[in-house]
């Protein structure tokens, strides 16, 4: 599993987050085709078969929970990606992810040239899609 990190481990503690998984159908639809096209993108580019994509957002309950985590962007967890749906910037933690999901999965959040490869390549992506 890797995981990204939005804020502070204190944070999490504080609020003990958990996250639920959000219907694709409730994910705002320019939201999901820029992140279908930019998990095909990244796909082609690294050459691995599009992960499933997943969407997430902070649980409203606990029976609502699928993972609890420090507030995050995105994850690739089970083989798929799973992305939160109020993210900012979808094409890089979309790319990010890919990168990881060719790399494989790792069981605690990344720190090292891996994560700074993963980050580096969603970065590029992102500024490619901005400069079309």
């Amino acid at each position: 599993m890797v995981t990204h990190r939005r804020g502070l481990a204190s944070d999490y503690a504080e609020r003990g987050m958990g996250w639920a998984e959000v219907p694709t159908d409730e994910v705002c639809v320019d939201l999901r085709l820029k992140a279908d096209v930019a998990l095909l993108n990244a796909a082609v580019d690294l050459g691995v078969s599009p992960p499933p994509l997943r969407w997430f957002g902070e649980a409203t309950s606990m029976d609502r929970i699928a993972f609890k985590a420090p507030p995050l962007d995105g994850s690739y967890r089970d083989g798929a990606i799973w992305i939160n749906d109020a993210v900012g910037d979808v094409v890089r933690v979309v790319a990010h992810e890919v990168w990881h999901a060719k790399h494989g999965e790792v069981e605690e959040l990344i720190a090292g040239a891996e994560e700074r490869a993963a980050q580096k390549y969603g970065e590029a992506a992102s500024a490619r899609w901005h400069s079309q």
